[in-house]
């Protein structure tokens, strides 16, 4: 399968401004470059923050995506500015734009490891500086650790081609699941007709976080196919260190939050609070602000994978029960054969060690399998299964409750193993002659047997007993007569 960077190349006038063209893939020593938004639909005037920019290339040229993040600086791809001159636009269409509206692009810088023939390796990121500041909203960039985001929607918003895979030049959007992410990309599922294409790259991967901010988490680098299959954006908060050192030498510092630290605003600048060191800490009053932690710290039903000041509460161990696998490290929420209830695993290898309690079973930790019973079997708690509802109390396989509603006829919810609650039968009541005590039952509620020669023999004697007192009277009683 081929990947193709997403950048489409067009023919444009340079005496002119912008000259409306068809736009097939070209060959350049980049691969095929180009990418514009399927299945999306306009971008409104909220994203005054993402910019077309178009590029000049000797006598071709091309359309590309970019965010503005500083007062003159675009966030955007390596690939995108391989240009002799680059000129950007945050109108919604670049090509009625007029050419006094486009601001001329001073200078860029990519990344210094990036490879143009092999963007898949990563590194696929650039800042450009604008020679003037085009005024309005600034996009904020994520510096945290965004590996927890997996299965989690992101906002994408580009220039690219649609539908037709021919139209471009548009600003549109669309929101597309991120189906991995690992230490240099953000993967998007494309396969259900949606996400980016030709023209979007440089483009934005934008994620709510739970303080409620949209933040950049990936810029748009490369497609598979017609860009049907995935979408790879790379990610911001790896190269971090990269767009603070730039925006340190070519922005000023502001009170907001920019990456920057600014003494002497009114509320201390955030970003001198929770700096970008390297360390997760609780010195930050909210982990969403600290670009060293991994957001999915807050409690927001999501175990963090990152590295967290506090425990994240959202964590389940394994072992433990659990309803989704977001509350799961290994984000494997797994249940077996012998478990009525799902608990947290995690994937595994043959002989690979698993947490305490657990085994490698089928390439996942699974609790081990334990010899089966029947109801009323003698079993051993942790090395017997005595069934679905069943459960090992007093060295039998008994029927578990909560009430007596659980528990058959002539049975109540009176046996107790500890803090196990199971059926037992109901106490029966004596009979026979009068003196006769009731029937033993021992302390967890499971009616005792008589003893042969005791209970029964004593019943026996007393009858006896009461049989010869009574004849005895009857003759004391003829002699009076």
């Amino acid at each position: 399968m081929r990947l193709r960077p997403l950048l489409p190349i067009v023919c444009l006038s340079l005496a002119c401004g912008p000259v409306r063209q068809s736009t097939p893939s070209v060959d350049l020593a980049a691969g095929e470059l180009a990418q514009s938004i399927i299945g999306g639909t306009p971008a409104g005037s909220d994203d005054s923050e993402v910019f077309g920019m178009m590029l000049h290339m000797g006598n071709s040229g091309g359309i590309c995506t970019a965010t503005l993040i500083g007062a003159r600086t675009l966030l955007t791809a390596a690939h995108c500015v391989e240009a002799d001159s680059i000129y950007a636009t945050n109108t919604a269409d670049i090509w009625s734009t007029p050419q006094s509206s486009f601001i001329k692009a001073k200078e860029w810088r990519q990344h210094p490891s990036y490879n143009p023939n092999n963007t898949g390796a990563g590194y696929d990121i650039a800042l450009v500086l604008l020679e003037k500041a085009p005024g309005g909203k600034q996009k904020q960039w994520n510096m945290a650790n965004i590996s927890s985001l997996v299965g989690k929607s992101a906002r994408l918003v580009g220039y690219g081609v649609r539908d037709d895979r021919q139209t471009d030049g548009e600003k549109y959007e669309v929101t597309v699941g991120i189906s991995d992410v690992d230490n240099l990309l953000v993967t998007f599922d494309q396969t259900k007709n949606k996400g980016a294409c030709f023209g979007d790259s440089g483009g934005p991967a934008l994620y709510t976080f739970p303080d409620g901010v949209e933040r950049i988490i990936g810029v748009t680098s490369f497609g598979e196919g017609q860009c049907q299959y995935h979408g790879y954006y790379t990610r911001v908060d790896t190269y971090a260190s990269f767009i603070s050192q730039w925006l340190s030498e070519k922005e000023t510092p502001t009170c907001a939050r920019d990456g920057l630290c600014k003494q002497g605003c009114t509320t201390p600048d955030i970003d001198c609070v929770c700096p970008a060191d390297g360390t997760c800490n609780d010195s930050c009053p909210d982990p969403a602000d600290d670009p060293d932690c991994d957001p999915a710290c807050a409690g927001d039903d999501v175990c963090a994978t990152g590295s967290c000041a506090t425990p994240d509460p959202d964590c389940k161990e394994a072992g433990e029960q659990c309803e989704t696998k977001d509350q799961c490290p290994g984000r494997e929420c797994r249940t077996d054969d012998q478990h009525d209830y799902y608990y947290c695993s995690a994937k595994c290898d043959a002989g690979q060690k698993c947490p305490s309690g657990l085994e490698c079973r089928n390439k996942l930790c699974l609790y081990p399998e334990l010899d089966e019973a029947e109801l009323g079997d003698k079993c051993t708690k942790g090395e017997t299964y005595c069934g679905s509802g069943n459960v090992c109390a007093a060295a039998r396989c008994q029927v578990e409750c909560a009430s007596d509603d659980d528990c058959g006829k002539n049975q109540a919810c009176s046996g107790k193993d500890g803090k196990v609650r199971f059926c037992a039968d109901k106490p029966v009541a004596p009979t026979g002659p009068t003196g006769v005590g009731p029937a033993n039952v021992d302390p967890n509620g499971v009616t005792a047997g008589v003893a042969p020669g005791c209970a029964q023999a004593g019943a026996s004697n007393a009858w006896i007993a009461l049989v010869a007192i009574a004849a005895a009277l009857r003759r004391r009683a003829r002699k009076q007569r």
